[in-house]
């Protein structure tokens, strides 16, 4: 966690990165695909005597799909519309994803929708594996491929925090199971690396919020998904201090 993280020498530029608001469970849709709003989305199709029309992006470690729910007020149909692989690169050593080639297949997917007769959309939402992130730069906002969870550089690290922080402590403020692959394990190998600094970024997005950013244009983090970094405390549901 991010004030436990604190305690230890090496991971103290974990405080620099700032984390976007986080949008609770109940408010999910709304507030991911409206920046933070509190007001809810209205659904316009539904509002017009229309069936209510979404697009689900479902993005697996391996493979990615897309489907159109048309909602009638009694059902859900489904509509597959898209299916597209999900292969991870090299680079320098470690295993990233490519987002950005993830993000053009999603294009893609509203594009087929709109092909097959679906122009008349509600919302979005992107669903994908927990843990992974991706880091923005404070200089020109840009993106840092985010490193894969089956990356090696989490060997060890677990061992190396409790070493600095207590695992009860951990564990109580977090309350999720310990796996070396957790976000909190994967900042702290970046500390190990010379010459990386945590200083030198702005933001923090997991892989799902890193595809809404790039529909958006907000940075905002959903609540179920940073539950499973172990750096969101689960007493005050918010980023740990």
């Amino acid at each position: 966690a991010k004030g436990a993280a604190g305690h230890a020498r090496g991971a103290r530029c974990v405080r620099s990165i700032s984390r976007a608001p986080i949008s609770e469970p109940a408010k999910t849709s709304a507030r991911c695909m409206e920046g933070a709003d509190e007001n809810p989305v209205r659904v316009s199709n539904r509002d017009k005597g229309y069936p209510a029309k979404f697009l689900a992006i479902d993005l697996g470690a391996e493979s990615g799909r897309a489907f159109v729910g048309v909602f009638n007020d009694e059902r859900v149909s489904l509509e597959e519309v898209h299916r597209f692989p999900n292969v991870p690169i090299v680079i320098s050593g470690h295993l990233h994803w490519d987002v950005t080639g993830l993000f053009e297949q999603v294009k893609k997917a509203l594009k087929l929708a709109v092909a097959k007769g679906h122009g008349d959309i509600s919302s979005i939402g992107v669903d994908t594996w927990g843990v992974d992130f991706g880091l923005f730069r404070k200089r020109d906002n840009t993106l840092d491929l985010p490193v894969t969870y089956r990356d090696s550089r989490t060997n060890g690290m677990m061992e190396k925090v409790f070493s600095q922080i207590p695992r009860e402590e951990i564990y109580f403020r977090t309350g999720i199971q310990f796996m070396q692959i957790n976000s909190l394990f994967q900042l702290y190998s970046m500390k190990q690396v010379p010459g990386v600094c945590l200083d030198d970024f702005e933001s923090l997005l997991f892989m799902p919020d890193i595809f809404n950013y790039f529909l958006t244009g907000k940075q905002v983090s959903e609540y179920t998904i940073a539950s499973t970094s172990q750096l969101l405390n689960a007493g005050s549901r918010t980023f740990d201090d």
